[in-house]
């Protein structure tokens, strides 16, 4: 769990009013209390993870002047016969005092209010939310002047860096595309000093570079891929399948047949993009394709045993992005890649628990039959919709 208000997390501006008017469009910096980022990763909380984890480059590096360091240079080999290093603390010391920065990879994926921070995000944006963190010590940066081929959103926990934004070169560029967007645009356009409690949005494409100007700084690295014409277009054609005419070879030998049947291919595609909510049946399908990030219920592997456990626990709803449809007597489901239909009778059920908000078992029971919804729950549990709250919830 975190304790951040998304609502409020690019204040002045609402949730809204950033999506609508800043996320992938233009450079956005506001300011917060120097404290609000704490509760997600604090120094304590990236020793712990450092000293108690197994790591293996990429997900832990070193970077200095815009080169990954050997992972020789700051690990040691493992015990006998181990197939793994360890972390050196005096070579990492060693390391970011002469100028490396210090980068863990999606974090979000092993500290737990990290991965809850991008959960909500996912789930008020629709897209996939990766985060890095970042920590660096010296004024020497750890990455020359690049660019991203997602949207980022930086939060600063704690020091200060400079962020030189030098605008885009290409408008809009893909991580797979036509021009590799090598050269950056002259001259910078902007220069932002970042203080513990800022957020600042860089959209995708747009060059720049970063130093510290105060240390240890360390800040987390919102990473979002939002779909774009062209993941439609590859979504349209695999839907066009469906069709012979499309499944036919290209008549490419004769000169008047491949006009006519290039016509044809113009007109089907038109007519399929034109149809009604053909890019919302896109973003459903990609909101009920998503991945859903795993938890576990263990002790209980079985029905009988998830149903017994859930006496007195509370569960929360476990996939970020899905959809839900109330249909004739039904209520269907499709999240993380598969499809579940109820009885009209578990709506309630199924609205309350999509809220995402931790429910205690036993107000869901009070509803209905007792053991009925413990065993509903235990269904979804075995699927992965829903999870069991421990005591203290997303502590590791």
């Amino acid at each position: 769990m975190h304790d951040i208000d998304i609502a409020s997390l690019f204040a002045p501006l609402s949730l809204d009013q950033f999506l609508t008017e800043k996320l992938g469009k233009e450079p956005y910096h506001c300011t917060g209390s120097t404290d609000r980022f704490v509760p997600l990763l604090d120094w304590d909380a990236l020793n712990r993870l450092l000293s108690d984890r197994r790591w293996e480059y990429p997900r832990f590096r070193l970077a200095q002047n815009g080169q990954d360091l050997p992972p020789a240079s700051y690990s040691t080999p493992g015990p006998s016969g181990a197939d793994h290093s360890v972390l050196s603390v005096r070579e990492i010391a060693c390391r970011v005092r002469g100028g490396a920065s210090l980068v863990v990879d999606a974090i979000d994926e092993i500290w737990p209010p990290v991965r809850s921070l991008a959960e909500d995000l996912e789930h008020a944006l629709g897209e996939y939310v990766k985060v890095n963190a970042y920590a660096s010590w010296t004024q020497e940066p750890g990455f020359d002047h690049h660019w991203d081929d997602h949207d980022v959103i930086v939060l600063q926990v704690s020091g200060s860096k400079r962020w030189s934004l030098f605008g885009e070169a290409r408008r809009y560029p893909l991580r797979r595309d036509v021009d590799p967007n090598l050269s950056p645009p002259c001259g910078e356009v902007a220069t932002l000093d970042i203080k513990a409690g800022d957020v600042l949005h860089v959209p995708r494409g747009h060059w720049h570079a970063v130093s510290t100007i105060e240390g240890p700084s360390l800040h987390l690295t919102v990473g979002i891929t939002q779909r774009t014409a062209v993941d439609y277009l590859h979504w349209l054609a695999d839907h066009l399948t469906s069709n012979e005419f499309m499944r036919q070879p290209l008549p490419r030998y004769s000169s008047a047949d491949l006009a006519t049947h290039s016509a044809r291919i113009a007109d089907l595609v038109a007519r399929e993009s034109e149809a009604s909510g053909s890019i919302n049946a896109f973003l459903a399908e990609m909101d009920a394709l998503a991945p859903a990030r795993q938890r576990f219920s263990l002790p209980s592997v079985d029905r009988d045993a998830v149903a017994e456990s859930l006496v007195g626990a509370q569960v929360v709803w476990v996939p970020s992005r899905f959809r839900v449809y109330d249909e004739s007597q039904t209520v269907t489901v499709r999240a993380n890649g598969l499809c579940w239909r109820f009885h009209e009778e578990a709506q309630p059920l199924i609205r309350l628990l999509t809220s995402r908000t931790p429910v205690a078992v036993d107000d869901l029971a009070r509803s209905g039959d007792d053991v009925r919804t413990r065993f509903l729950l235990a269904d979804l549990i075995m699927e992965g919709l829903v999870t069991i709250v421990a005591d203290v919830r997303d502590q590791p």
